[in-house]
């Protein structure tokens, strides 16, 4: 578990406490300058010559998800980046496999202030590959696609408290 704590010692945020994803990785924007404190402990703050860390600590690039989440293999695409110090908001990427895998490329977008400390997973295959349109959004005006195909899309937010939902079309064979 990671403390930030501020100038009085109070905890102004904490991660890790829930083991995911920010036991491993996070960022943090201080709310103003200042001196401040980081606490780093178990979650039994029993402590252990078994226990290690390492801390990165500064302006780092840090890449955090890329859209869309795959390339079609052989082809060229503009992926955009969301994270910190990165830069560019978008990197081209070639859709081939990294060393050794079948339907896997691994980025590590470069920056002005060098190589991101994260890489991010993206898929790679041979299928064509097609934009969840906005207005999908019933089964009404259901998106018609054409098998075999990758979507890329995104989830938006509720609106009306009424969860958003992506509709597709397509037609099916018995078997």
């Amino acid at each position: 578990i990671i403390e930030i704590l501020a100038p009085d010692q109070s905890v102004l945020c904490r991660y890790g406490y829930d083991g995911g994803a920010s036991a491993r990785r996070f960022s943090h924007k201080f709310p103003k300058e200042g001196h401040y404190y980081v606490r780093v402990t178990d979650f039994e703050r029993s402590g252990r010559g078994s226990h290690f860390y390492r801390i990165l600590a500064g302006k780092l690039p840090v890449a955090v998800s890329a859209y869309p989440l795959g390339v079609r293999k052989g082809s060229q695409k503009d992926v955009a980046l969301t994270g910190y110090n990165l830069g560019a908001a978008k990197v081209r990427v070639l859709g081939a496999p990294s060393g050794g895998m079948e339907d896997t490329l691994l980025l590590r977008p470069n920056t002005p202030g060098g190589a991101s400390y994260t890489e991010l997973t993206l898929a790679v295959n041979d299928d064509p590959e097609m934009e969840s349109v906005p207005s999908n959004t019933s089964l009404a005006a259901a998106q018609p696609v054409t098998l075999p195909v990758t979507i890329n899309g995104r989830i938006a937010a509720p609106h009306n408290q009424t969860p958003v939902r992506n509709h597709f079309t397509f037609s099916a064979r018995k078997g």
